[in-house]
């Protein structure tokens, strides 16, 4: 990603190997902290700009046929999920998404689901789901347009 810091009366162009909005937080958090122990910034936003996602994490990784597919398959929370999804609204072309079981459901568990399944329906070309979800997130993804043959039940395992 590439965006623009303007701090302490200066301009500085940064890129860094995360993905997604909310990862923009942290990497200025980081250069803040830097201006004000005195690192000159080209050398910490060299830093930050090397710093590599967490294992499973909004982690890119490109397959052999040259799809990238952006791993987040730590936890499950709706939080993270939703953040993912927001990453997925984003992405230009063709978008798939593998989703698992949801852990730690925000309140009914069927409304949990529904919604992330909406979510998807709304900003994805297919559903993939692992785990015993497909029933709970199809509803959803049906309710948002996405076509019956787009929602694969893909099984218990990877």
């Amino acid at each position: 990603m590439r965006f623009r810091i303007v701090a302490f009366g200066r301009t500085h162009d940064a890129r860094v190997r995360l993905i997604g909005r909310h990862m923009v937080y942290p990497a200025l958090a980081a250069f803040a902290v830097s201006q004000v122990e005195g690192v000159d910034p080209a050398a910490a936003l060299e830093r930050i700009g090397a710093l590599a996602p967490a294992a499973g994490r909004m982690q890119p990784a490109l397959l052999s046929n040259g799809v990238m597919v952006l791993r987040d398959d730590v936890k499950s929370t709706t939080e993270t999920i939703d953040t993912a999804l927001d990453v997925v609204e984003e992405v230009p072309g063709r978008r798939i998404v593998v989703l698992g079981d949801v852990s730690e459901p925000v309140g009914p568990q069927y409304v949990a689901y529904r919604n992330v399944g909406e979510r998807v329906g709304r900003c994805a070309s297919g559903l993939f789901v692992l785990g015993s979800g497909y029933e709970k997130y199809r509803p959803g993804a049906r309710r948002a347009g996405m076509p019956s043959a787009h929602i694969v039940d893909a099984g218990r395992s990877p």
